[in-house]
This record gives C-alpha cells, structure tokens and sequence, in this order.
C-alpha cells in the first residue's frame, strides 16, 4: 500500500500514535547511527582528537622558521650522504644511486627484461637436457607463445653452401 493511498483521517489516535513513534524513532535512529560512522571514521583516520590537544604538546609540532634549520627545528646539514640499504642485497647505497641500483639490482630495468630472458633461457636449456624432447617440441607448435618463430633464423656458416661464388673466391686466394 502507497503511503498517497492511505489516508490518516480514516485512523484513530493510538494507530495516529504508533505511526508517529515508528517515524519518529527511525528518525532518531537513523542520526544516530550516522553520526556513530562519522566518529568512527575520524577516530580511525586519526583526525578525532585534533581539537583536544594541549598548547605545550603543539609546541613540538609548530613550522620553524629559522635559517639553517629544518621546519621542525632540526639542523640540517647538506653535505651528510643519506645512504639507503637494498633489500636485496643488503648493499649501502647512495640514495642518489639507490632508484637505478635497485633497478639492475632486481632485474627491472630497460635491457633486464632481455637479460633475464637469457638467464631464463640458459637455465631451462641446463635443466631440460635430461628431459624428453618431445615436451620441446610441444612448445614449438603452439601458435600462441612462437608468433616470432615464423621469422627466418640466421644461418650458421656451417650451413652455408660450400660451392658459393665468395666461398670459392677466398679459397682460390688462400690456395695461391
């Protein structure tokens, strides 16, 4: 039932009543639960409290505005060498130098990609000589992963035919 169909004139006051209480408490409960969220978001993003601070502990945290400090009134010196660690390999590193050393460090950089696709591929071809050619072969066949393998492979100078023009002219030279 729509509330335009109904009509209040039609009730008696304790349904009037119990109507007006039901709207009244959704009402209430309604702001109360918003104004719970709210607390709770400010109290878990830290800006609950911000107003409650005393004056001497908001000394510490004042802009300095001062020469030859920081802006927390801390002296700062320049020339010191901030040093970082890699996680990787626990080097001490120039923070300068940290950006591109970690790079080179975890194998990220421009020519790493092609690196480590060497590795990877040194370190599959030692590992699957003892296994079965046959699971070689499979991955050569599949279309998905080999759309570079239609391209022309160099040919080895083994395999270049003994009876070409070049061939035969560098040979007369060395025999004469």
């Amino acid at each position: 039932m729509k509330m335009e169909d109904m009509s209040l004139s039609g009730l008696d006051n304790t349904k009037l009543e119990a109507l007006a209480q039901d709207i009244y408490s959704d009402l209430v409960e309604d702001a109360c639960l918003g104004l719970c969220f709210e607390v709770h978001r400010a109290v878990k993003q830290g800006y609950f409290f911000l107003d409650d601070t005393d004056q001497e502990s908001m000394k510490d945290f004042e802009i300095v505005d001062q020469p030859g400090v920081d802006i927390f009134g801390q002296v700062y010196n320049q020339w010191k060498n901030k040093e970082c660690v890699c996680p990787n390999c626990n080097r001490s590193i120039a923070a300068s130098r940290f950006a591109p050393h970690l790079e080179k460090c975890l194998g990220m950089g421009r020519n790493s990609s092609r690196i480590a696709n060497r590795r990877i591929a040194s370190s599959n071809n030692m590992n699957n000589k003892s296994e079965s050619d046959q699971e070689d072969n499979d991955d050569v066949n599949d279309n998905d992963w080999s759309y570079g393998s239609e391209k022309k492979a160099k040919k080895r100078k083994s395999d270049k035919n003994p009876n070409s023009p070049r061939r035969s002219k560098s040979v007369k030279h060395k025999n004469e």
